[in-house]
């Protein structure tokens, strides 16, 4: 409960500034997402249980990893460099 009311809090504080909320509004806007208040975000944070946390930790952590390489090299010496 203690991490919830952290991460809620970090909403509140960051929905301050008028800068701020146009920038949600807008983020929001142009990835085609839903524009909804400050209290229903908290309301949301609010109905997450350990339990969901559980299962989607289970469900990402259980994937096998991406790795995404930008180099030079060539690919066998990154595979290497990685020991892939």
């Amino acid at each position: 409960d203690r991490i919830k009311e952290y991460a809620i809090g970090s909403v509140v504080l960051h929905s301050e500034t008028p800068q701020s909320r146009m920038i949600r509004l807008g983020k929001n806007a142009a990835n085609g997402l839903e524009t909804i208040s400050i209290d229903e975000i908290i309301e949301r944070y609010r109905v997450v249980t350990r339990a969901d946390i559980q299962r989607v930790a289970e469900r990402v952590l259980s994937q096998q990893p991406t790795i995404a390489v930008i180099s030079p090299l060539e690919q066998e010496q990154v595979e290497e460099a990685l020991a892939l």
